[in-house]
């Protein structure tokens, strides 16, 4: 059991866990075990330190689970629009809408 511990915190400092935030929405990862993470194509975070959560894909991530600067994930936001909004964050929707 002790060893499994250790190797847990080993994996906390090996992803970043901090409180990472896109857009004014913030994210922490969820760390799993290595083994785990290497058959994922994606990795999971939770919104706004609630039970709600989204997947983000790794090509859009650095090895260590940060956002990479300057990549464009708004998909990811518009997929989640229900759980961001039950984990209390609001969106400032700047899609254009056309009036009738």
């Amino acid at each position: 059991m002790k060893q499994k511990r250790q190797r847990e915190k080993h994996l906390y400092k090996k992803y970043n866990t901090q409180t990472q935030f896109y857009k004014g929405v913030p994210l922490n990862l969820i760390v799993y075990t290595e083994s785990h993470f290497a058959r994922l194509k994606a990795k999971r975070f939770v919104i706004n330190h609630t039970n709600q959560n989204l997947w983000i894909p790794n090509v859009y991530l650095l090895e260590d689970g940060t956002i990479k600067p300057n990549v464009n994930i708004d998909f990811v936001l518009n997929n989640n629009r229900r759980q961001i909004a039950l984990a209390g964050v609001t969106l400032n929707d700047t899609r254009e809408r056309t009036v009738k």
